[in-house]
């Protein structure tokens, strides 16, 4: 079963079948939503629950369909709940050609000032690679795509440099020219593993396609190397960077640079050879 796609999309997918395919079954709304039929009576219940009318029949030749002349209800979407959910809907399956539709139809529902701001959101954003990112708040985001867009440079207030920490957006009047090959998202983790104190290099025997998958950007960048690849880095935390990051490769290396990693790694493999021994 699917799990990348957020309920808010489910939710929406499900109102777009039944105005397609008028009758569909639990089970045929579960195979075309890749979940359970358990679950797809849940987005049937989610449609009830916000006003939207969806008739059931039993028996062979039953199924679900909307009710009779259903029109939607005003959409009284808060600014930032309609960014919300724009957000959740990229993030969860920014690809779906049926969400895409939902979602325009409920933009274009929208008072014009909040729903101009979704559409930007919808235009400009796209969804993190890294699953595990933390999620931001949606006026922060809906401010800094909205000066992407224009191409204006901002000044933030924040505690710590990550968008789920910047507390207050502002927009100057001056403007900026982004290189024509800009890749936003290559660019920033290209820099998340440099200019830190403790330089760290680390040789792997496996190939490059191999470990790659298990490399985060924060930890350097790893090139390929002969048969095997090596990680060129970064990083103020050796302790962290053995215990939590090293650790979690599944392939043989061995540190060749930064004799502060070497030594956190030794204390790492010295806690793991303890706990093979046998007590006293």
């Amino acid at each position: 079963m699917s799990t990348g796609i957020s309920p808010t999309a489910r939710a929406l997918r499900t109102l777009e079948f039944l105005r397609t395919r008028p009758g569909a079954t639990a089970g045929e709304l579960a195979e075309l939503l890749g979940v359970t039929e358990r679950a797809a009576r849940r987005y049937i219940e989610i449609l009830r629950e916000a006003g939207i009318p969806v008739d059931s029949t039993r028996g062979p030749y039953g199924g679900y369909r909307l009710g009779r002349g259903t029109r939607l209800p005003p959409v009284l979407f808060t600014e930032s709940e309609a960014l919300g959910l724009v957000m959740a809907v990229i993030d969860g399956n920014p690809g779906d050609d049926l969400v895409g539709a939902a979602l325009g139809k409920v933009i274009r529902a929208l008072p014009e000032t909040i729903g101009r701001q979704a559409m930007t959101l919808r235009q400009h954003a796209s969804a993190s690679p890294d699953r595990r990112a933390a999620r931001p708040d949606p006026a922060t985001v809906s401010a800094l795509v909205s000066a992407v867009a224009v191409s204006r440079r901002v000044r933030i207030t924040y505690r710590t440099y990550r968008i789920d920490r910047i507390s207050a957006v502002d927009q100057p009047a001056r403007g900026f020219e982004p290189p024509v090959d800009l890749d936003p998202v290559i660019t920033l983790e290209q820099h998340l593993g440099a200019g830190w104190e403790f330089p760290t290099r680390v040789v792997f025997d496996a190939a490059h396609a191999d470990v790659a998958p298990w490399i985060r950007p924060p930890m350097g960048r790893l090139e390929p190397s002969g048969e095997g690849c090596v990680l060129v880095g970064s990083t103020s935390d050796p302790a962290m960077y053995a215990q939590e990051w090293l650790a979690t490769v599944p392939f043989a290396f061995r540190v060749e640079g930064g004799p502060e990693l070497r030594s956190a790694v030794g204390v790492v493999a010295a806690r793991f050879a303890t706990a093979l021994t046998s007590p006293p």
